[in-house]
């Protein structure tokens, strides 16, 4: 009798194991699994969305003509414009010797 009982129980493992995992799993957590897939294709789809709206705007923005009006009537920045500059023209700058 033992010995029939575990040829039964050797038999149902072998059976829960070639059950997928998704079969084998609670309905409680099946739930749970098939929510948190859906939410990470949301998720997914969402970020797709977003790099598509942004490449698009920025796009618009880098072929935008008053942009580029706005630029020209700036002038272009000289090497002058990015040089730190000494707060008194007469005095040297905080790294030279005098």
């Amino acid at each position: 009798m033992v010995k029939e009982a575990a040829r039964a129980a050797g038999r149902f493992a072998t059976l829960v194991a070639e059950q997928p995992l998704w079969v084998r799993l609670a309905p409680e957590d099946r739930v749970r699994v098939l929510a948190a897939l859906a939410a990470l294709l949301i998720l997914g789809f969402a970020l797709i969305a977003f790099v598509w709206w942004a490449g698009r705007y920025t796009r618009r923005y880098m072929a935008d003509p008053r942009r580029e009006a706005r630029d020209r009537a700036q002038g272009v920045p000289s090497e002058q414009d990015w040089a730190r500059k000494p707060l008194f023209p007469d005095q040297p700058e905080a790294g030279e010797d005098e």
